[in-house]
């Protein structure tokens, strides 16, 4: 502190007051004694993000924990949340908190350990809104809330419906099997599955196909059983089938294998992330573009930090056509 004070010109308490905010100090000073801490590289982002307001320089992300412990996505928005981050000034503290509580979120906003947090995967009555909101917690919600006025970023799930029926559809198909959420999410209550689902049936309503829909158990036995009894006599010759599920799980390969047995059978991938190694799909993707609403989620929080104000925003679906693609003939 004593080097900062020397560069800026100013005494040792004139930099305490300043990074503490203590007390009030000139737009001059304070850019003189920002400048020193830059050149000085003292501490940089602590006390340049305490220049800016007292802040700590720090976003949290809450996952829930069933959540955290059952999808390989995560993986991939968090660090594209951290890379967000990053570019705005902030590190980011990961919380993981038990479904249908609040506690560690409590923790963080009472005790000050970040600036704001990101609400992943919110579920229906969530309490960690309420609390954020009781707390006035800087938050955003990676999900559309059902409740509350807490702004939020989401990807447009219904639109991604419309977008992947369609496109079987302008490929002949009038019968189409939707292989989706596991019956695990379906259950946890998480609102962008209950998104996915109705997507779904309020686009294959509207388009006037015949849909049917099954969520895997996670016994492998039993789920290649209930496919091929579907593909076999559901009379479907489109297939929609959810990126969140594991490759290695062998589902979306068996599904896919049973459908290319008939040449007039198409597959549209959804959900697809849009990272490196999704292009390798053979099929049309509808891809989720997570850098896009991992972005937007920490630019909303800080704007908020920043005193803009956030302003909720879905993310549209982009189709991704593979290099070759199999039409169905007119039925």
């Amino acid at each position: 502190m004593k080097d900062v004070a020397l560069r800026a010109g100013v005494s040792q308490s004139t930099v305490s007051y300043a990074l503490s905010g203590a007390r009030p100090i000139s737009e001059d000073v304070r850019e003189r004694i920002d400048a020193a801490i830059q050149e000085l590289d003292y501490a940089p982002r602590a006390a340049a993000q305490a220049l800016r307001g007292g802040r700590s320089g720090i976003l949290a992300v809450s996952l829930l924990d069933h959540e955290a412990s059952h999808h390989s996505w995560v993986g991939f928005y968090l660090m594209r949340l951290t890379l967000a981050a990053r570019r705005r000034g902030y590190d980011l503290l990961v919380s993981v908190e038990t479904a249908g509580g609040a506690d560690a979120v409590r923790e963080i906003a009472r005790a000050q350990r970040a600036d704001g947090v990101v609400l992943m995967s919110v579920i229906r009555a969530d309490p960690r809104i309420a609390a954020v909101e009781k707390l006035r917690f800087p938050a955003v919600a990676l999900g559309q809330p059902t409740d509350g006025a807490l702004a939020y970023v989401d990807y447009d799930f219904r639109r991604a419906a419309v977008v992947a029926l369609t496109r079987l559809q302008d490929a002949g198909h009038t019968r189409v099997i939707h292989l989706g959420p596991r019956r695990v999410e379906v259950e946890s209550g998480q609102l962008y599955v209950g998104r996915i689902m109705e997507g779904f049936r309020e686009a294959a309503a509207a388009l006037g196909i015949t849909l049917t829909e099954y969520h895997p158990v996670d016994d492998r036995a039993v789920d290649e059983a209930a496919l091929t009894d579907l593909v076999e006599h559901s009379g479907a010759t489109g297939l929609a089938f959810s990126s969140r599920l594991d490759r290695a799980e062998g589902l979306p390969g068996k599904f896919c294998a049973l459908l290319d047995a008939d040449p007039q059978r198409d597959v549209v991938e959804f959900g697809s992330t849009g990272l490196e190694g999704d292009d390798a799909s053979p099929f049309p993707r509808i891809v989720n573009p997570i850098d896009t609403t991992a972005s937007a989620s920490i630019d909303a929080l800080v704007d908020q930090l920043e005193g803009r104000g956030a302003v909720s925003r879905l993310v549209a679906p982009q189709l991704v056509e593979p290099l070759s693609v199999t039409r169905a003939t007119s039925r």
